[in-house]
């Protein structure tokens, strides 16, 4: 057993036994104070209740001896019996009524006569059950058995079945007649009863609780309970109850009361009226008091014991174990070869002592371990250095190689890309015996950049920088590919290519180009090694995966060796005589690129000779192969002809071949590269296709020559690693000029990196092409861009003319809708403005006056009596009339600034900002120049014909424009009224 437990089972009990005899001393003397506060609660409402009925029974006899003494009721006690009722009972009623409004609990007020007649009343409702003989009363006995003036006395109202409570006070008055003389002692003459209702008592015992289920109770002197819906528990024996509390009153004590199981502690006190007031309180619930105190005491104890336990633990903790733990811990330390390990020394205890000895046996060990790691580490420091040395070898090999193979891959590219274009024809016909050396040429190029690229692959998988670009890829059209690429490495050996992968093969998940390569791989390695028979390719669905098995003819692999043929420069006949040639690298890139998909490689014997390889890759996400399938630039007799040479497909594989360029024009290509060689390709393979060509050796002669015939060029080839200027900051300058559907710039660059694709097209670049590139995929994305740019420039042309057709039309609209507003403010008639325009006209000119306080006036001018001159001389003749008369009034208002317009009919209307006397005097002139015409009216007073006007004026009265013209409307009828041929102004109030 550990000390850390040994010491708190030693020590605990020694804290728990003094804790559990405080705890249970301080538990008895709490329930006891408990039990004490708890009866002293019953006794203290109690006394409570009983000082509120003695005050209430002094305050019920004080106010009856007031009311005795009142003249009003010693008034009606002395008036004549014939008088008492008419003249001495209102008062004495209404000081009754008097004194219920003052205290409502005071239900009647009442005058008895000597022999219990009730002689006078007054109550708060009427008594159905009233009795005018009160002699049988008990009170009417208190009060003839007592020599008090007054006395309470309790009773059932037999009106309302109510307790009540009544007070009676001893009325003895001298007679009036003799109230002078000293001889005549008062007389008795009745009494003064006031009825109290009990309602405050029974608020005080029914909100009084004693403990949980205690209350009060009330019993009348016959040991009736007033109040039993008020019981908190159900008492079904309260005569019982009763006799009890009668003896706890005579003996002033707590007694106990028993019904059933339940025992109660009771106490009691007599109430005035001879009440008996009793509080009782069930026994169970001290027990239950007590007990929830034991509880509380007792979960009081055991936090404390928690506490003091935890208290005792942590000091224990800190001067005894947890030293004792760190001498542990830095043995152990020491132990695991920590020799720097020291315990901190605290204190002059024994521990302390032992902490410092420890440190002393730690520095001996450090000293004797000093040595021994010292010459560890010389031997070791000589083997990293040897691993650093073998490293940075291999570093420098990989280096080299991957370099070598960079530039390696530029005059590769340049040897097949000019054997193409002898091929294709840039120098005229050529003989067959030229064509077929030129096709080696071009195979034997195209397997020396096989062999460049496996080494630049297995850089990469070795620093694990490959990146593969997965797509659905489908199987079988891959492997037609490739047979058409080895096909001419089996023509002469005669060897049989079978592609018998299955039409309805799931598409695999892949990149389509390392699964070229994975393919090529494993085909070309079968024809290589086998001599006579066939390589055929299968493949199968299993599962979630897809395995494809490359089977050959051939000379096999012997089952120890099935290991070695898949790692780098590992080849089984590496002797001067082996059947064939290569680096040893491409089944192990083979391997590497499988397993970078998710799957796997291996190979086995074949019955009878040969070798079957077999791999497997994942599953595409859905679509089946299909019939066209075929690569694009590959119709299905090419896909499979064994025939065809790689320079002839080079011929033949043209996309886009019908995009057709402008009749008449050769669209001109600027191609720079500081290579000769790349340039001659490219210059030929251009030319081949119909092309102008201009070429420039650096990024300096390309600007020159942009600058100088930038109009004339169509597309830039532009390589990007290049002395002075590189490739980028060309085509930053182009940018800075032409845009990118003017002049589209392909990047042509053996730089592949994810970041130098992004530099290219950040630059402005339209397309990024790394070489070694197909001429084939070139001329198509030449011809793609090319596309583009003329259906650009054609766009922008389309739309320079749509902007122009769009302007003229816009103008022409303009002008219409012109026309039409000028128009649509004039009257057809006269020719002179409209309603429209003047309602408009109006509004502008009300506007202007209210933001600047201006005048502004408004007649209506109609011609006097227009029917008749139609009547006589017919519509024609009356429209010249309209017509002249709306001249006149439109040349007086243009001369005196004015808008004048027709108002509908015979009627015009003139606008004026000028007051009104200016107005006025305006259309008496216009009055004036009309009757100057001297147009022959035969129905008008004059003869000629004449108008009445009304003018108005803005002012105070005038709010709005309608008012306005309401109020000019006014005045012309009342030009109209007084005679016409008149001008009437506006009434101002």
């Amino acid at each position: 057993m550990k000390l850390r437990t040994k010491l708190p089972l030693f020590l605990i009990p020694l804290v728990i036994g003094p804790l559990v005899i405080v705890s249970w001393l301080a538990l008895e003397r709490m329930r006891s104070n408990a039990e004490e506060n708890m009866l002293r609660q019953m006794t203290t409402l109690i006394h409570e209740i009983t000082v509120g009925a003695d005050n209430a029974d002094r305050t019920m006899k004080a106010n009856a001896l007031l009311f005795s003494g009142s003249g009003l009721l010693k008034n009606y006690i002395f008036t004549p019996d014939e008088d008492r009722y008419h003249f001495a009972l209102l008062p004495l009623v209404n000081l009754f009524a008097s004194y219920h409004n003052a205290y409502p609990d005071y239900k009647e007020i009442r005058f008895i006569l000597p022999d219990g007649y009730e002689d006078a009343r007054f109550a708060d409702v009427e008594a159905p059950n009233k009795n005018e003989d009160e002699s049988q009363s008990r009170w009417f006995r208190n009060m003839q058995e007592s020599n008090a003036p007054t006395v309470s006395s309790f009773e059932w109202n037999p009106d309302t079945l109510e307790p009540v409570m009544i007070v009676a006070h001893r009325l003895e008055f001298v007679d009036p007649t003799f109230e002078d003389s000293t001889v005549i002692e008062p007389s008795h003459r009745g009494y003064l009863v006031i009825t109290v209702g009990l309602n405050r008592l029974k608020q005080q015992i029914t909100n009084t609780d004693i403990g949980k289920s205690g209350g009060i109770l009330i019993f009348d002197p016959g040991g009736r309970p007033l109040y039993p819906d008020a019981q908190r528990m159900q008492i079904p024996d309260t005569t019982a109850m009763f006799d009890v509390a009668k003896s706890a009153v005579e003996k002033n004590n707590t007694v106990t009361f028993q019904f059933g199981r339940e025992k109660l502690l009771i106490r009691a006190v007599s109430l005035p009226g001879g009440l008996t007031l009793v509080g009782y309180l069930p026994e169970r619930e001290l027990v239950q008091a007590s007990k929830e105190l034991g509880r509380t005491v007792v979960v009081i104890g055991l936090i404390a014991v928690l506490l003091s336990t935890g208290m005792l633990m942590q000091v224990l903790q800190y001067l005894i174990v947890r030293p004792l733990g760190r001498l542990g811990a830095g043995a152990q330390s020491i132990g695991s070869g920590k020799f720097d390990t020291r315990i901190a020394v605290t204190g002059h205890d024994e521990v302390a002592l032992l902490a410092g000895q420890f440190n002393n046996m730690a520095q001996g060990l450090v000293e004797s371990h000093r040595l021994r790691n010292e010459a560890q580490a010389e031997a070791l420091q000589l083997k990293e250095s040897a691993i650093e040395s073998l490293k940075a070898a291999d570093r420098l090999k990989d280096e080299f190689l991957a370099n070598t193979s960079h530039e390696l891959r530029t005059p590769l590219h340049g040897i097949t890309g000019l054997a193409e274009s002898l091929l294709g024809g840039i120098a005229g016909p050529m003989p067959a015996v030229a064509q077929d050396n030129l096709g080696l040429i071009i195979a034997s190029g195209r397997r020396l950049s096989n062999l460049v690229n496996d080494i630049l692959d297995f850089s990469k998988l070795k620093h694990r920088a490959l990146k593969l670009a997965l797509r659905p890829v489908d199987l079988k059209s891959a492997c037609d590919l490739v047979i058409s690429m080895v096909s001419v490495l089996a023509e002469p050996k005669g060897l049989t290519l079978e592609n018998r992968i299955p039409t309805d093969l799931p598409q695999a998940m892949a990149d389509e180009n390392r699964l070229h390569q994975i393919l090529y791989n494993l085909v070309g390695n079968a024809v290589k090694f086998t001599s006579e028979g066939q390589v055929a390719i299968d493949a199968f669905a299993e599962g979630k995966m897809i395995r494809i098995q490359v089977e050959d003819t051939g000379i096999g692999v012997p089952e120890g060796d099935r290991e070695i043929i898949f790692k780098s420069f590992e080849q089984l006949d590496s002797g001067l005589d082996r059947a064939g040639t290569g680096t040893g690298l491409g089944l192990a890139i083979t391997k590497k690129l499988i397993e970078s998909h998710g799957g796997t490689i291996h190979v086995l014997a074949k019955d009878g000779g040969g070798s079957v390889f077999t791999f497997t890759l994942p599953h595409g996400p859905g679509a089946q192969r299909t019939e066209d399938s075929t690569p694009p630039g590959l119709s299905a007799i090419e896909a499979n002809s064994p025939n065809k040479t790689p320079g002839m497909a080079v011929q033949r594989e043209t996309w886009f071949s019908d995009t057709k360029q402008p009749s008449g024009k050769k669209e001109h290509i600027l191609v720079v590269d500081d290579e000769a060689v790349n340039l001659r390709v490219i210059e030929n393979h251009l030319r081949l296709n119909g092309f102008q060509v201009s070429t420039a050796a650096s990024g300096a002669a390309a600007m020159v020559q942009i600058e100088k015939s930038a109009e004339d060029l169509d597309l830039v080839l532009l390589d990007v690693m290049m002395p002075g200027k590189s490739g980028f900051e060309v085509c930053e300058s182009i940018r800075k000029t032409y845009r990118y559907d003017f002049l589209p710039v392909i990047f042509l660059t053996a730089l592949t990196r994810d970041g130098d694709l992004e530099q290219g097209f950040s630059v402005g670049g339209n397309d990024y092409i790394p070489k070694p590139f197909s001429y084939t995929e070139l001329l198509a994305r030449i011809n793609l861009h090319l596309l583009l740019s003329r259906q650009s420039r054609d766009l922008q042309t389309l739309n320079a003319e749509l902007d122009r057709r769009v302007q003229d039309r816009t103008q022409a609209l303009e002008r219409a809708y012109a026309d039409m507003e000028r128009l649509a403010n004039l009257d057809g008639l006269t020719g002179v403005s409209n309603r429209r325009a003047l309602d408009g006209y109006l509004a502008e000119a009300w506007e202007r006056s209210s933001l600047t306080s201006g005048n502004l006036s408004y007649a209506i001018m109609d011609i006097d009596n227009f029917k008749a001159f139609n009547d006589t001389y017919g519509h024609q003749d009356g429209d010249d009339c309209l017509h002249a008369v709306a001249q006149a009034i439109s040349r007086m208002a243009e001369k005196n600034n004015g808008f004048m317009g027709r108002y509908g009919g015979e009627e015009f209307c003139l606008i004026l900002e000028r007051p009104l006397n200016d107005a006025l005097e305006m259309v008496k002139a216009i009055c004036k120049e009309i009757r100057s015409l001297a147009i022959t009216h035969p129905g008008a007073a004059t003869g000629i014909v004449t108008l009445s006007a009304g003018v108005s004026a803005r002012c105070n009265t005038i709010s709005s424009p309608e008012d306005l013209i309401h109020a000019a409307d006014k005045s012309l009828y009342l030009a109209k009224k007084r005679g016409r041929n008149r001008v009437e102004p506006m009434e101002i109030a």
